[in-house]
């Protein structure tokens, strides 16, 4: 028999029933005929007189409409009477209604309250013993909450580790794009507490087909730079650059993807970091990111004045499109994606005072075409979540690792860049990247430390009967 009961929640397949309208016992029961329909979909066309046809400019679900046909089945008016009273009470608040119907799995509707609705269908069923109930509800049914494969994860914060920064989510259930619930559960030095954490998506294509890390001792080295082995950098190695000649010029340089291949997978727009330290604190020195087919024609971002420390850190060097400049994207009506590569990118960096050197560890290429987020921890060391579940779009609080306490921090998580929860597409690879630290003011972070990182959806359909 098919299942509709509004439920308390959808913690589990088997919530506490509020109301079953499909049982004698509650004197209700869905009659045949009613419509699961899935939601459609506003589009907005934008037209223009010198070109054929319309452009789409908004695609979006819109909410559902649930047709049940229900019927009073009650043995006495008392009875009818009560199960008139418990439908208007769940008909006039938002609820969740449980329903399984041809399939294994249970799916739930986050339902809209109506109490003007409420009065007339118990008017309709005071006359008539039966309504084609319409309950409107959120655009997709929803699965109980899932923890993605793999989870949890192990991030290193060292970019040549095979898990370094980064952590791939699939075979991701429903059919729907859904929110993640990152919770990350290590503290102490495996901790987020007094972080500013970079995540950031790449949900199209094979993400394994490119390399977003540059190592600093496998780029050309340029003016000044020595490669040196030092065993706190990754990969045990850095390039170290001296100051003979102080002004700015180019002391690092490679292609994007490092290995000079073109490929579907590097195209995009990438927020572009160098883990640098300086030898001595007190000197002051710049550096500069350039990119383009090549030095004499490149591009330059802004230069960025490297924090006064000694300990290596990450330096924001701002954006680089890939390619850098018109895309087609794809080889014309072919469907086909084209292959992209930056042949130039190069690390400048100058120095105005003192007389040490700048020690380049390496450049790590965050993508920010997609999904981008950065927040701001406060000092309490406790499990933090970042959460793009809630109403407001995401949030970034204190959660304890039983998932069910918001606990209180000395500040408030910030969220300081990007503003893009990230969330997962059922049938592709989902790659979260991740920099735990990347606070300008110059704090460090080894790359000896990892993170632990816990990750739950809840699946979502077009259709209750596809679960």
């Amino acid at each position: 028999m098919a299942t509709w009961q509004f439920v308390a929640d959808m913690a589990s397949a088997s919530p506490t029933v509020l109301l079953d309208l499909n049982s004698t016992s509650s004197g209700l029961r869905v009659a045949r005929g009613w419509d699961l329909s899935p939601a459609k979909f506003d589009k907005g066309w934008v037209s223009s007189p010198l070109r054929h046809g319309a452009r789409p400019t908004r695609d979006s679900a819109q909410n559902q409409v649930l047709t049940l046909p229900l019927e009073i089945v009650a043995g006495s008016d008392s009875a009818a009477a009560t199960a008139l009273e418990n439908l208007g009470r769940q008909l006039s608040d938002n609820g969740i209604l449980k329903v399984q119907v041809g399939a294994p799995n249970p799916v739930f509707y986050r339902t809209f309250g109506n109490p003007e609705y409420a009065i007339q269908a118990r008017n309709i069923l005071l006359r008539d013993n039966r309504i084609e109930l319409q309950i409107e509800a959120e655009p997709f049914a929803y699965g109980v909450r899932v923890e993605a494969s793999g989870s949890p994860f192990t991030v290193s914060n060292d970019p040549a580790n095979a898990a370094g920064c980064f952590f791939d989510i699939s075979s991701v259930q429903g059919d729907v794009e859904t929110p993640l619930l990152l919770h990350v559960t290590s503290t102490g030095s495996s901790g987020v507490a007094n972080k500013w954490s970079h995540l950031s998506t790449r949900r199209r294509g094979t993400p394994s087909g490119y390399s977003n890390v540059i190592q600093a001792e496998s780029m050309t080295q340029g003016t000044g730079g020595v490669v040196t082995a030092d065993a706190s950098m990754s990969n045990g190695s850095k390039s170290r650059i001296g100051f003979a000649t102080a002004t700015n010029t180019l002391r690092l340089s490679d292609t994007f993807p490092g290995n000079g291949t073109a490929t579907v997978e590097a195209r995009g727009e990438y927020i572009v970091y160098a883990r640098c330290a300086l030898t001595t604190g007190t000197d002051v020195v710049t550096v500069q990111l350039a990119y383009g087919s090549s030095s004499s024609t490149a591009v330059f971002n802004d230069a960025v004045t490297v924090a006064g420390v000694t300990s290596p850190y990450w330096v924001n060097l701002g954006k680089m499109p890939v390619p850098a400049w018109s895309d087609p994207v794809q080889h014309g009506f072919s469907g086909v994606n084209t292959k992209v590569v930056m042949p130039f990118v190069g690390l400048y960096a100058a120095r105005t005072s003192g007389s040490g050197s700048l020690d380049v560890d390496a450049l790590v290429f965050m993508p920010a075409d997609d999904q981008t987020l950065m927040v701001r921890f406060p000092s309490t060391d406790v499990p933090y979540a970042i959460d793009g579940t809630t109403e407001a779009g995401g949030s970034a609080y204190a959660f304890t690792t039983t998932l069910d306490e918001v606990t209180t921090t000395s500040q408030p998580c910030k969220l300081v860049g990007g503003l893009g929860f990230p969330s997962v597409i059922p049938g592709q690879t989902n790659r979260i990247h991740f920099l735990r630290n990347v606070d300008p003011t110059g704090v460090t972070d080894a790359i000896t430390n990892t993170t632990t990182i816990r990750a739950y959806y809840w699946p979502r359909w077009r259709e209750a009967s596809r679960t």
